[in-house]
């Protein structure tokens, strides 16, 4: 029971990291066609991410052992050098559909302010997982993607205009 209870703990704990300090976004991928990026017909190639960076290693080493506990890949941003007024800084993402999934399964019961966008690229990553992904993007999947890259919107999301208000805790 000690375990189970300290693992609710890490997940509420990282989950109000990420609220604070993680981003969540779709990044475009490219194809590889005789040696030169090309993006992919109809924007398909789209995937789901969540990152955090910052300047405290040892918060960066925790919130990477609860990614290794709930087997969840992701990839290290190791020791960023200072540069001019910027100080020396660690990070760690997840990037994919079915990586995202795991982790968005685990984080969205603890989510506050990032919850609408979890719930968006779950919605954008299921449908993309539900068919054939050569045929190109949905209608629905569109909108998605142009929610997140719309540079106008704040953090280029506003989650409440498609989602509704956040459910209080």
């Amino acid at each position: 029971m000690d375990n189970q209870q300290a693992k609710i703990q890490d997940l509420a704990w990282l989950a109000g990291l990420l609220d604070g300090e993680g981003s969540y976004y779709l990044l475009q991928g490219y194809q590889w066609v005789k040696k030169q990026r090309v993006l992919p017909k109809n924007r398909a190639g789209f995937y789901p991410c969540v990152k955090v960076t910052m300047c405290d290693e040892p918060t960066i080493k925790r919130v990477r052992e609860i990614f290794d506990t709930l087997v969840v890949g992701h990839y290290g941003i190791d020791d960023c050098p200072a540069k001019g007024n910027r100080k020396e800084n660690w990070g760690t993402k997840v990037t994919g559909m079915k990586r995202c999934l795991k982790l968005f399964d685990a984080l969205e019961p603890f989510a506050v302010t990032k919850l609408p966008q979890i719930r968006l690229l779950r919605e954008y990553s299921e449908s993309r997982l539900s068919h054939n992904r050569q045929e190109g993007l949905t209608k629905r999947e569109s909108e998605i993607v142009d929610i997140f890259r719309n540079p106008d919107s704040p953090q280029r999301l506003n989650a409440r205009k498609w989602l509704g208000k956040p459910r209080m805790v």
